[in-house]
């Protein structure tokens, strides 16, 4: 899969969206894949690529003034 599209300032914004929320340990575990994957430790899956992707988007979506529930 294509790593070299997860970036530490993605992540970063993938954080910072996610500690809007609720504690979710899907979450804490998706980022600490992540996290994994950018430092060259684990190849990502399409799984991983989507969560990155979903809450990218959903991040944006929201700084436009959508709701969460909108956004997602």
């Amino acid at each position: 899969m294509r790593s070299e599209w997860i970036t530490k300032k993605g992540i970063m914004n993938v954080e910072s969206h996610i500690a809007t929320m609720d504690f979710d340990m899907g979450n804490t575990v998706m980022i600490h894949r992540l996290k994994r994957i950018e430092a060259g430790h684990i190849e990502a899956t399409i799984q991983d690529l989507n969560y990155y992707r979903h809450e990218l988007m959903e991040k944006g979506f929201m700084s436009k003034g959508f709701s969460y529930d909108a956004a997602h």
